[in-house]
């Protein structure tokens, strides 16, 4: 059921959420206007906030932690943004800038392009045991007649070209699952962290 309210009005429920998922069309400026006002608001309410980032892998972390920590020139950051990404800079400038000028932690969760490539092609179980270490160690690859379902919905019926269609399903649920992983691990990081911190701060 969809909903439509202000960021006003959802602002008590994003801040009582460990994790904001906020959508996108890649190409739609206006999107990334309002994830940067979403990041915005919960920082201006005291809430701690990472942005973790499907156009970056997990490989580009320096340049991200460069890029906010203001060590790594803007030309320098966005040929790493197209070395990760290949939809227009000026598009998403304005959520790295914010967390550049804020010091709003940015963490890559992709993986790399070639993995999803080779699945989307000849299918999970084509990768060597070199590639599938690369990925979080719970990623497996079942994909059922639901998940299918969603995919063709969401992508359409011709999103996956001249591939074989489970392939293709395979490759983004390597993609979604492997996202969420590296999140919660990020997350559980963090926690992890500020409990230490606390302990020695009572010492």
């Amino acid at each position: 059921r969809k909903v439509t309210v202000t960021l006003e009005e959802a602002l008590p429920q994003l801040l009582s959420a460990p994790l904001v998922v906020v959508g996108e069309q890649h190409s739609e400026a206006l999107h990334h206007e309002m994830q940067r006002k979403v990041i915005a608001a919960l920082v201006a309410a005291g809430r701690p906030v990472a942005v973790g980032l499907e156009m970056f892998r997990r490989e580009s972390q320096a340049e991200l932690d460069r890029w906010v920590a203001g060590e790594l020139p803007p030309a320098d950051f966005e040929k790493a943004y197209y070395r990760n990404w290949n939809y227009p800079w000026a598009a998403y400038r304005t959520v790295f800038d914010y967390a550049r000028l804020h010091g709003v932690p940015l963490v890559g969760l992709n993986v790399a392009p070639a993995i999803t490539r080779q699945v989307a092609r000849d299918g999970f179980e084509s990768l060597s045991t070199t590639q599938r270490g690369q990925l979080p160690a719970a990623v497996t690859c079942e994909v059922d007649a639901a998940y299918m379902a969603y995919i063709r919905q969401a992508f359409g019926a011709h999103a996956h070209g001249h591939l074989d269609f489970t392939n293709f399903c395979e490759a983004q649920l390597v993609w979604d699952k492997s996202m969420a992983l590296h999140a919660i691990a990020y997350l559980k990081e963090r926690s992890e962290e500020r409990r230490v911190g606390k302990e020695c701060r009572s010492r």
